[in-house]
């Protein structure tokens, strides 16, 4: 069901809600929209810090950061669309807040969790791809952002993993810098 038809639902079941259903509407959508971008940012921040993490425990042949930066965000950005979060039944109120959840009674809160969800379903999916792209992508623009090194001397590099690791960790970073803040 669309908003629109969800609106009209609520202006016409007015028992069914506490409060002006106009305003609840861009409540619930303001904050649906801001909790699945935060929620899509955070899981991939997530990922790449599990696998960061996994990295800085591991030893291999030396690399440049440079080869590690164009390996791992490729590699990052492959797992990342293979793992897509998905809002289910049952996640509205951390959607919208259990207080606002609170002013729709029990046949309301039916109806607009389902568009609740697939509101956050469609904002996290296009955040996703967004995430999955940006992740591809950054691999190449440490390089020519200067951001990690092209040095190959065996002297002056780390083990693979560790330049994975710092790589990572620079996505982490960025990661987190893209995520919304709470309001």
């Amino acid at each position: 069901m669309d908003r629109e038809a969800v609106l009209a639902w609520l202006k016409d079941h007015p028992a069914a809600v506490h409060g002006d259903p106009t305003q609840l509407m861009e409540r619930f959508e303001k904050e649906v929209r801001r909790h699945a971008e935060q929620h899509a940012w955070r899981a991939a921040k997530a990922h790449v810090d599990d696998r960061m993490h996994e990295w800085e425990q591991q030893w291999g042949y030396h690399s440049s950061e440079a080869y590690a930066a164009k390996q791992v965000c490729p590699e990052l950005a492959r797992e990342l669309k293979r793992m897509e979060p998905h809002f289910e039944k049952g996640d509205e109120p951390q959607l919208v807040g259990e207080g606002l959840f609170g002013t729709l009674e029990p046949d309301a809160r039916i109806l607009v969790g389902d568009w609740i969800r697939e509101v956050a379903n469609d904002v996290e999916h296009r955040i996703w791809q967004q995430v999955v792209q940006y992740t591809q992508d950054r691999g190449r623009g440490l390089v020519r952002e200067g951001r990690v090194s092209e040095d190959t001397n065996w002297d002056r590099t780390a083990a693979f993993q560790q330049q994975a690791a710092r790589v990572a960790k620079i996505l982490v970073d960025e990661l987190e810098a893209h995520t919304p803040p709470d309001a």
